[in-house]
Protein backbone atom coordinates (compact mmCIF):
# COMPACT_ATOMS: atom_id res chain seq x y z
CA UNK A 1 0.00 0.00 0.00
CA UNK A 2 1.38 3.39 -0.93
CA UNK A 3 1.39 6.38 1.34
CA UNK A 4 -1.35 8.08 -0.67
CA UNK A 5 -3.56 4.98 -0.52
CA UNK A 6 -3.05 4.57 3.22
CA UNK A 7 -3.75 8.25 3.80
CA UNK A 8 -6.96 8.07 1.73
CA UNK A 9 -8.11 5.04 3.72
CA UNK A 10 -7.63 6.89 7.01
CA UNK A 11 -9.56 9.88 5.67
CA UNK A 12 -12.40 7.59 4.49
CA UNK A 13 -12.57 5.93 7.92
CA UNK A 14 -12.57 9.31 9.68
CA UNK A 15 -15.37 10.57 7.43
CA UNK A 16 -17.42 7.41 8.04
CA UNK A 17 -17.03 7.76 11.81
CA UNK A 18 -17.96 11.45 11.76
CA UNK A 19 -20.97 10.82 9.52
CA UNK A 20 -22.19 8.01 11.77
CA UNK A 21 -21.63 10.12 14.89
CA UNK A 22 -23.59 13.00 13.41
CA UNK A 23 -26.50 10.67 12.50
CA UNK A 24 -26.56 9.17 16.01
CA UNK A 25 -26.32 12.59 17.71
CA UNK A 26 -29.15 13.88 15.52
CA UNK A 27 -31.34 10.89 16.32
CA UNK A 28 -30.59 10.44 20.05
CA UNK A 29 -29.14 13.74 21.19
CA UNK A 30 -25.62 14.31 22.43
CA UNK A 31 -25.89 12.93 25.98
CA UNK A 32 -27.42 9.49 25.28
CA UNK A 33 -25.24 8.87 22.21
CA UNK A 34 -22.14 6.83 22.85
CA UNK A 35 -19.38 4.93 21.13
CA UNK A 36 -21.45 1.73 21.03
CA UNK A 37 -24.33 3.45 19.24
CA UNK A 38 -21.95 5.06 16.73
CA UNK A 39 -20.18 1.74 16.10
CA UNK A 40 -23.54 0.00 15.61
CA UNK A 41 -24.49 2.66 13.06
CA UNK A 42 -21.25 2.04 11.12
CA UNK A 43 -21.71 -1.74 11.24
CA UNK A 44 -25.29 -1.42 9.97
CA UNK A 45 -24.13 0.84 7.12
CA UNK A 46 -21.29 -1.51 6.13
CA UNK A 47 -23.66 -4.48 6.17
CA UNK A 48 -26.04 -2.54 3.93
CA UNK A 49 -23.17 -1.82 1.53
CA UNK A 50 -22.19 -5.49 1.51
CA UNK A 51 -25.65 -7.04 1.12
CA UNK A 52 -27.93 -4.26 -0.09
CA UNK A 53 -30.59 -5.22 2.45
CA UNK A 54 -32.23 -2.88 4.92
CA UNK A 55 -31.77 0.88 4.96
CA UNK A 56 -29.51 2.27 7.70
CA UNK A 57 -30.10 5.71 9.15
CA UNK A 58 -27.03 7.04 7.34
CA UNK A 59 -28.76 6.34 4.04
CA UNK A 60 -32.24 7.41 5.13
CA UNK A 61 -30.82 10.74 6.27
Amino acid sequence: MTNATGSRGRIDKREAILTAAFAVFARLGYDPAGVQEIAAEIVQFLEWLRTGTGTPALVRG
